[in-house]
Protein backbone atom coordinates (compact mmCIF):
# COMPACT_ATOMS: atom_id res chain seq x y z
CA UNK A 1 0.00 0.00 0.00
CA UNK A 2 2.69 2.11 0.76
CA UNK A 3 4.18 2.08 -2.85
CA UNK A 4 1.10 2.12 -4.38
CA UNK A 5 0.73 5.71 -2.35
CA UNK A 6 3.89 6.67 -3.36
CA UNK A 7 2.82 6.30 -7.41
CA UNK A 8 -0.16 8.16 -6.59
CA UNK A 9 1.78 11.20 -5.04
CA UNK A 10 4.12 11.30 -8.26
CA UNK A 11 0.85 11.37 -10.16
CA UNK A 12 -0.55 14.06 -8.69
CA UNK A 13 3.30 15.99 -7.89
CA UNK A 14 3.64 15.66 -11.74
CA UNK A 15 0.09 16.89 -13.10
CA UNK A 16 -0.08 19.24 -10.46
CA UNK A 17 0.60 23.47 -11.36
CA UNK A 18 2.58 23.95 -8.63
CA UNK A 19 3.68 20.80 -6.79
CA UNK A 20 7.38 20.60 -5.47
CA UNK A 21 8.21 18.37 -7.96
CA UNK A 22 7.61 19.99 -10.91
CA UNK A 23 9.64 22.84 -9.50
CA UNK A 24 12.31 20.21 -9.42
CA UNK A 25 12.10 19.07 -12.21
CA UNK A 26 14.20 21.32 -14.71
CA UNK A 27 16.02 21.00 -18.08
CA UNK A 28 16.34 17.25 -18.57
CA UNK A 29 13.75 16.15 -15.77
CA UNK A 30 10.98 17.98 -18.50
CA UNK A 31 11.56 15.34 -21.03
CA UNK A 32 10.62 12.54 -18.34
CA UNK A 33 7.92 14.48 -16.46
CA UNK A 34 6.29 14.33 -19.94
CA UNK A 35 6.52 10.63 -20.00
CA UNK A 36 5.28 10.17 -16.19
CA UNK A 37 2.42 12.60 -17.66
CA UNK A 38 1.49 10.27 -20.17
CA UNK A 39 1.47 7.20 -18.19
CA UNK A 40 -0.57 8.21 -15.65
CA UNK A 41 -3.19 9.55 -18.14
CA UNK A 42 -3.43 5.99 -19.66
CA UNK A 43 -3.71 4.83 -16.18
CA UNK A 44 -6.18 7.12 -14.97
CA UNK A 45 -8.82 5.94 -17.80
CA UNK A 46 -7.56 2.82 -16.87
CA UNK A 47 -7.59 2.10 -12.77
CA UNK A 48 -7.78 6.10 -11.61
CA UNK A 49 -4.11 6.07 -10.95
CA UNK A 50 -3.84 9.96 -10.67
CA UNK A 51 -7.48 10.04 -9.25
CA UNK A 52 -6.05 9.14 -5.77
CA UNK A 53 -7.37 5.69 -5.48
CA UNK A 54 -5.64 2.71 -4.38
CA UNK A 55 -5.40 0.05 -6.97
CA UNK A 56 -2.08 -0.64 -8.75
CA UNK A 57 -0.46 1.65 -10.81
CA UNK A 58 0.11 1.01 -14.50
CA UNK A 59 3.30 -0.44 -15.07
CA UNK A 60 6.49 1.65 -15.02
CA UNK A 61 10.17 1.02 -14.21
CA UNK A 62 11.54 4.36 -11.84
CA UNK A 63 10.89 2.35 -8.31
CA UNK A 64 13.98 0.04 -9.02
CA UNK A 65 17.36 -0.79 -7.20
CA UNK A 66 21.06 -1.48 -8.51
CA UNK A 67 21.08 -4.71 -6.33
CA UNK A 68 24.10 -6.91 -7.42
CA UNK A 69 27.08 -6.20 -9.86
CA UNK A 70 30.50 -8.12 -9.96
CA UNK A 71 32.86 -6.42 -12.84
CA UNK A 72 34.85 -9.32 -13.43
CA UNK A 73 35.12 -13.27 -12.40
CA UNK A 74 38.72 -14.58 -11.11
CA UNK A 75 40.56 -11.91 -12.45
CA UNK A 76 38.46 -11.88 -15.94
CA UNK A 77 37.14 -8.48 -16.78
CA UNK A 78 35.15 -9.71 -19.64
CA UNK A 79 32.74 -11.45 -17.57
CA UNK A 80 30.27 -9.01 -16.01
CA UNK A 81 27.17 -8.60 -14.67
CA UNK A 82 24.22 -6.57 -13.41
CA UNK A 83 21.05 -7.50 -11.40
CA UNK A 84 18.87 -4.87 -10.83
CA UNK A 85 15.46 -5.41 -8.42
CA UNK A 86 11.73 -3.95 -8.04
CA UNK A 87 11.02 -1.64 -5.02
CA UNK A 88 7.61 -1.99 -5.96
CA UNK A 89 4.67 -3.90 -8.13
CA UNK A 90 4.16 -3.08 -11.52
CA UNK A 91 7.71 -1.74 -12.03
CA UNK A 92 8.84 -4.43 -14.95
CA UNK A 93 8.28 -1.88 -17.63
CA UNK A 94 12.46 -1.44 -18.50
CA UNK A 95 11.91 -0.64 -22.04
CA UNK A 96 12.23 3.01 -20.73
CA UNK A 97 15.48 2.68 -19.20
CA UNK A 98 19.20 2.34 -19.72
CA UNK A 99 21.97 1.46 -17.86
CA UNK A 100 25.01 3.71 -17.87
CA UNK A 101 28.88 3.31 -16.41
CA UNK A 102 30.82 6.33 -15.49
CA UNK A 103 34.78 6.89 -15.04
CA UNK A 104 36.22 8.24 -11.36
CA UNK A 105 35.15 11.88 -12.14
CA UNK A 106 32.05 10.91 -13.39
CA UNK A 107 33.00 11.85 -16.61
CA UNK A 108 33.02 9.88 -20.01
CA UNK A 109 29.54 7.60 -19.95
CA UNK A 110 29.77 4.18 -21.45
CA UNK A 111 26.04 2.91 -22.37
CA UNK A 112 25.93 -0.82 -20.75
CA UNK A 113 22.46 -1.61 -21.88
CA UNK A 114 19.90 0.35 -23.54
CA UNK A 115 16.44 -1.94 -22.80
CA UNK A 116 14.11 -2.04 -25.56
CA UNK A 117 11.94 -4.42 -24.18
CA UNK A 118 9.66 -4.80 -20.84
CA UNK A 119 10.08 -8.07 -18.88
CA UNK A 120 7.03 -10.12 -17.66
CA UNK A 121 7.28 -10.52 -13.90
CA UNK A 122 6.50 -7.31 -11.90
CA UNK A 123 5.77 -8.48 -8.62
CA UNK A 124 7.55 -6.60 -5.81
CA UNK A 125 11.35 -7.89 -5.73
CA UNK A 126 11.38 -9.41 -9.01
CA UNK A 127 14.77 -8.96 -10.73
CA UNK A 128 16.05 -8.02 -14.27
CA UNK A 129 19.37 -9.31 -14.92
CA UNK A 130 21.76 -8.03 -17.43
CA UNK A 131 25.23 -10.45 -18.16
CA UNK A 132 28.15 -10.13 -20.76
CA UNK A 133 28.20 -13.48 -22.91
CA UNK A 134 31.41 -14.38 -21.44
CA UNK A 135 29.66 -14.24 -17.71
CA UNK A 136 27.29 -17.01 -18.28
CA UNK A 137 29.55 -20.36 -18.48
CA UNK A 138 30.70 -19.36 -15.27
CA UNK A 139 27.67 -19.97 -13.16
CA UNK A 140 25.65 -23.44 -11.94
CA UNK A 141 23.26 -23.80 -13.86
CA UNK A 142 24.63 -21.82 -17.15
CA UNK A 143 23.38 -18.14 -16.46
CA UNK A 144 19.98 -16.86 -18.47
CA UNK A 145 20.10 -13.52 -18.44
CA UNK A 146 16.74 -10.99 -19.58
CA UNK A 147 19.58 -8.72 -21.49
CA UNK A 148 23.20 -8.97 -22.67
CA UNK A 149 25.59 -6.21 -22.03
CA UNK A 150 26.39 -3.76 -24.99
CA UNK A 151 29.35 -2.51 -23.56
CA UNK A 152 30.99 -3.81 -20.79
CA UNK A 153 32.39 -1.28 -17.69
CA UNK A 154 35.75 -0.44 -19.11
CA UNK A 155 38.70 -2.36 -16.98
CA UNK A 156 40.16 1.36 -16.34
CA UNK A 157 36.68 2.28 -14.08
CA UNK A 158 36.63 -1.03 -11.72
CA UNK A 159 38.88 0.87 -9.11
CA UNK A 160 36.82 3.92 -9.04
CA UNK A 161 33.56 4.49 -10.83
CA UNK A 162 29.87 5.12 -11.08
CA UNK A 163 26.39 2.97 -12.17
CA UNK A 164 23.07 4.66 -12.90
CA UNK A 165 19.69 2.81 -13.61
CA UNK A 166 17.98 6.30 -15.86
CA UNK A 167 15.24 6.66 -17.70
CA UNK A 168 15.87 7.01 -21.63
CA UNK A 169 15.67 11.14 -21.15
CA UNK A 170 18.72 10.56 -18.88
CA UNK A 171 17.29 10.84 -15.60
CA UNK A 172 19.05 9.01 -12.87
CA UNK A 173 16.36 6.56 -10.59
CA UNK A 174 19.19 4.98 -8.92
CA UNK A 175 23.13 5.70 -8.59
CA UNK A 176 25.61 3.09 -7.48
CA UNK A 177 29.49 4.45 -6.89
CA UNK A 178 32.52 2.99 -5.98
CA UNK A 179 36.15 3.62 -5.18
CA UNK A 180 36.08 5.80 -1.75
CA UNK A 181 37.52 9.11 -2.13
CA UNK A 182 38.59 8.04 -5.62
CA UNK A 183 35.54 8.91 -6.80
CA UNK A 184 34.96 12.93 -7.49
CA UNK A 185 31.89 12.03 -9.73
CA UNK A 186 28.44 13.77 -9.03
CA UNK A 187 26.04 12.18 -6.69
CA UNK A 188 22.70 13.07 -7.69
CA UNK A 189 19.85 11.04 -7.47
CA UNK A 190 16.04 11.29 -7.68
CA UNK A 191 13.79 11.41 -4.76
CA UNK A 192 11.90 8.59 -5.99
CA UNK A 193 14.20 6.48 -4.50
CA UNK A 194 16.66 8.21 -2.21
CA UNK A 195 14.91 11.13 0.11
CA UNK A 196 17.85 13.67 0.05
CA UNK A 197 18.68 13.17 -3.72
CA UNK A 198 22.59 12.14 -2.69
CA UNK A 199 24.29 8.50 -3.17
CA UNK A 200 27.01 9.57 -1.50
CA UNK A 201 29.37 8.83 0.29
CA UNK A 202 30.65 5.53 -2.56
CA UNK A 203 31.54 2.06 -1.20
CA UNK A 204 34.85 1.94 -0.09
CA UNK A 205 36.30 -0.16 -2.26
CA UNK A 206 36.83 -0.84 -5.92
CA UNK A 207 34.25 -2.60 -7.78
CA UNK A 208 35.16 -6.63 -7.28
CA UNK A 209 36.64 -8.36 -10.06
CA UNK A 210 39.21 -10.91 -8.76
CA UNK A 211 36.95 -13.51 -7.67
CA UNK A 212 33.64 -14.41 -6.84
CA UNK A 213 32.19 -11.74 -4.54
CA UNK A 214 29.55 -9.49 -6.04
CA UNK A 215 28.69 -6.29 -4.72
CA UNK A 216 25.66 -5.95 -3.03
CA UNK A 217 22.61 -3.99 -1.87
CA UNK A 218 22.25 -4.98 2.22
CA UNK A 219 18.32 -4.16 2.73
CA UNK A 220 14.88 -5.24 1.33
CA UNK A 221 13.39 -5.12 -1.61
CA UNK A 222 11.18 -2.25 -0.81
CA UNK A 223 13.98 -0.16 0.60
CA UNK A 224 15.19 3.37 -0.59
CA UNK A 225 18.79 4.48 -1.21
CA UNK A 226 20.53 6.54 1.95
CA UNK A 227 24.11 6.53 0.59
CA UNK A 228 26.52 3.43 -1.19
CA UNK A 229 28.81 3.28 1.98
CA UNK A 230 26.10 2.12 3.80
CA UNK A 231 24.15 0.26 1.44
CA UNK A 232 26.25 -2.06 -0.12
CA UNK A 233 28.57 -4.88 0.76
CA UNK A 234 30.96 -7.83 -0.66
CA UNK A 235 29.06 -11.18 -0.79
CA UNK A 236 29.95 -13.24 1.84
CA UNK A 237 31.12 -16.24 -0.55
CA UNK A 238 30.48 -17.16 -4.20
CA UNK A 239 27.60 -14.78 -5.29
CA UNK A 240 24.30 -15.88 -6.73
CA UNK A 241 22.52 -13.45 -9.48
CA UNK A 242 18.36 -14.34 -10.21
CA UNK A 243 16.74 -13.02 -13.73
CA UNK A 244 13.19 -12.02 -14.02
CA UNK A 245 12.01 -15.91 -13.99
CA UNK A 246 13.55 -15.91 -10.34
CA UNK A 247 15.87 -18.60 -11.61
CA UNK A 248 19.03 -18.54 -9.51
CA UNK A 249 22.80 -19.12 -11.06
CA UNK A 250 25.71 -19.21 -8.67
CA UNK A 251 29.68 -18.47 -9.61
CA UNK A 252 31.38 -21.64 -9.87
CA UNK A 253 34.63 -21.74 -7.55
CA UNK A 254 36.67 -22.43 -10.69
CA UNK A 255 39.98 -23.37 -9.68
CA UNK A 256 42.82 -20.58 -10.78
CA UNK A 257 46.71 -20.05 -10.52
CA UNK A 258 49.72 -18.39 -11.76
CA UNK A 259 50.48 -19.11 -15.46
CA UNK A 260 53.85 -18.99 -17.21
CA UNK A 261 53.69 -18.13 -20.68
CA UNK A 262 56.07 -18.51 -23.66
CA UNK A 263 57.51 -15.31 -23.52
CA UNK A 264 58.78 -14.99 -19.31
CA UNK A 265 55.75 -13.05 -18.15
CA UNK A 266 53.03 -14.81 -15.79
CA UNK A 267 49.30 -13.88 -15.66
CA UNK A 268 47.57 -14.59 -12.27
CA UNK A 269 44.52 -15.81 -11.18
CA UNK A 270 43.67 -18.01 -14.35
CA UNK A 271 42.16 -21.46 -14.84
CA UNK A 272 44.73 -24.04 -16.23
CA UNK A 273 42.23 -24.12 -20.12
CA UNK A 274 42.96 -20.62 -20.55
CA UNK A 275 46.26 -21.01 -19.67
CA UNK A 276 46.64 -23.63 -22.28
CA UNK A 277 44.85 -21.48 -24.16
CA UNK A 278 48.12 -19.68 -24.85
CA UNK A 279 50.65 -22.70 -24.15
CA UNK A 280 51.44 -21.45 -21.36
CA UNK A 281 52.41 -23.57 -18.02
CA UNK A 282 50.42 -23.84 -15.03
CA UNK A 283 51.96 -23.32 -11.73
CA UNK A 284 49.00 -25.41 -9.60
CA UNK A 285 45.63 -24.29 -8.21
CA UNK A 286 46.47 -21.41 -5.51
CA UNK A 287 49.70 -20.15 -6.68
CA UNK A 288 50.02 -16.61 -7.72
CA UNK A 289 52.58 -14.40 -9.98
CA UNK A 290 54.80 -13.09 -6.50
CA UNK A 291 55.70 -16.99 -5.91
CA UNK A 292 56.76 -18.32 -9.24
CA UNK A 293 59.88 -17.79 -11.37
CA UNK A 294 58.68 -17.72 -14.58
CA UNK A 295 61.66 -17.64 -17.69
CA UNK A 296 61.00 -17.66 -21.30
CA UNK A 297 60.21 -21.11 -22.60
CA UNK A 298 62.29 -22.50 -24.50
CA UNK A 299 61.29 -23.43 -28.08
CA UNK A 300 62.22 -24.12 -32.11
CA UNK A 301 61.55 -25.80 -35.19
CA UNK A 302 60.02 -29.56 -35.08
CA UNK A 303 60.24 -32.07 -38.25
CA UNK A 304 57.11 -33.95 -37.75
CA UNK A 305 56.01 -36.93 -40.15
CA UNK A 306 55.84 -36.29 -43.85
CA UNK A 307 58.83 -33.84 -43.67
CA UNK A 308 56.85 -31.11 -42.41
CA UNK A 309 57.98 -28.48 -40.36
CA UNK A 310 56.30 -27.16 -37.18
CA UNK A 311 58.09 -24.01 -35.43
CA UNK A 312 57.70 -22.09 -31.99
CA UNK A 313 57.23 -25.80 -30.61
CA UNK A 314 58.67 -26.28 -26.75
CA UNK A 315 60.82 -30.24 -26.99
CA UNK A 316 58.27 -31.74 -25.06
CA UNK A 317 55.38 -30.80 -27.40
CA UNK A 318 57.99 -31.98 -30.27
CA UNK A 319 58.04 -35.07 -28.62
CA UNK A 320 54.57 -35.59 -27.52
CA UNK A 321 53.91 -35.31 -31.15
CA UNK A 322 56.48 -37.99 -32.67
CA UNK A 323 58.49 -35.25 -33.99
CA UNK A 324 62.16 -34.30 -33.97
CA UNK A 325 63.27 -31.61 -32.15
CA UNK A 326 65.81 -29.58 -33.93
CA UNK A 327 67.24 -26.79 -31.54
CA UNK A 328 66.12 -24.11 -29.26
CA UNK A 329 65.49 -21.19 -31.51
CA UNK A 330 65.38 -22.48 -34.66
CA UNK A 331 63.07 -22.16 -37.51
CA UNK A 332 61.80 -23.82 -40.64
CA UNK A 333 64.76 -23.44 -43.27
CA UNK A 334 64.16 -25.11 -46.89
CA UNK A 335 65.50 -28.45 -46.43
CA UNK A 336 65.34 -28.59 -42.48
CA UNK A 337 63.01 -31.74 -42.43
CA UNK A 338 64.29 -33.14 -45.61
CA UNK A 339 65.20 -36.87 -44.75
CA UNK A 340 68.35 -37.81 -44.52
CA UNK A 341 70.18 -39.97 -46.93
CA UNK A 342 69.53 -43.88 -46.43
CA UNK A 343 72.70 -45.99 -46.50
CA UNK A 344 71.90 -48.96 -48.56
CA UNK A 345 68.93 -47.81 -49.91
CA UNK A 346 69.77 -47.69 -53.85
CA UNK A 347 66.83 -47.34 -55.04
CA UNK A 348 65.41 -44.55 -52.60
CA UNK A 349 61.92 -45.73 -51.56
CA UNK A 350 63.39 -45.67 -48.12
CA UNK A 351 63.19 -49.25 -47.22
CA UNK A 352 66.51 -51.47 -47.80
CA UNK A 353 65.74 -55.00 -49.11
CA UNK A 354 66.04 -57.67 -51.82
CA UNK A 355 66.12 -54.77 -54.53
CA UNK A 356 68.58 -53.30 -52.86
CA UNK A 357 70.77 -56.48 -53.36
CA UNK A 358 70.00 -57.20 -56.83
CA UNK A 359 70.54 -53.78 -57.95
CA UNK A 360 74.05 -53.95 -56.45
CA UNK A 361 74.94 -57.64 -57.45
CA UNK A 362 73.64 -56.32 -61.79
CA UNK A 363 75.89 -52.74 -61.32
CA UNK A 364 79.04 -55.24 -59.82
CA UNK A 365 82.18 -54.14 -61.02
CA UNK A 366 81.09 -51.39 -62.42
CA UNK A 367 83.63 -48.21 -62.30
CA UNK A 368 83.70 -44.72 -62.69
CA UNK A 369 80.08 -44.25 -62.04
CA UNK A 370 79.80 -43.03 -57.99
CA UNK A 371 75.97 -44.30 -59.00
CA UNK A 372 73.41 -45.25 -56.34
CA UNK A 373 74.98 -48.67 -55.36
CA UNK A 374 78.37 -47.04 -55.10
CA UNK A 375 78.02 -46.48 -51.32
CA UNK A 376 81.07 -45.86 -50.30
CA UNK A 377 81.89 -43.86 -53.67
CA UNK A 378 85.16 -45.37 -54.34
CA UNK A 379 84.53 -45.42 -58.08
CA UNK A 380 83.63 -49.07 -57.84
CA UNK A 381 80.60 -50.94 -56.85
CA UNK A 382 82.58 -53.97 -54.88
CA UNK A 383 82.13 -56.52 -51.61
CA UNK A 384 81.76 -53.15 -49.44
CA UNK A 385 78.59 -51.53 -50.86
CA UNK A 386 77.08 -55.58 -50.87
CA UNK A 387 77.87 -55.46 -47.22
CA UNK A 388 76.47 -52.39 -46.68
CA UNK A 389 73.02 -53.44 -47.69
CA UNK A 390 73.03 -56.11 -45.63
CA UNK A 391 74.19 -54.37 -42.44
CA UNK A 392 71.45 -51.58 -43.36
CA UNK A 393 68.65 -53.54 -44.09
CA UNK A 394 65.02 -53.01 -43.21
CA UNK A 395 63.22 -49.52 -42.87
CA UNK A 396 65.45 -45.98 -43.21
CA UNK A 397 65.20 -43.97 -40.02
Amino acid sequence: MQERSLDIRRCQGVLGEGGSQSKRAEGREKEERKIIMKNCMIGALAIGCCAGVTSTASATFHLMQIEQVIGGVNGDVTEQAIQLRMRAAGQNAVAGARIRVWDAAGLNPVMVIDMTTNVPNGVLGSRVLITSTNFNDDTTPTAVPNFTMTNLIPASYLAAGSLTFESNAGLVYWRLSWGGAGYTGPCNVAVDNDANQNACPPFGGALPSSGLQALKFQFAANAPSTNNAADYALTPGAATFTNNANQNFTLQGVPVGACCLQNGDCAGSVTQSDCDKFAGVFQGVGSDCGSVNCSPTAIGACCLTGEICQEAMTPGDCAAANGAYMGDDTTCTPGLCAKPPCLGDANDDHVVNISDLLFVISNWGAAGGNGPADFDQNGTVDIVDLLTVISNWGPCD
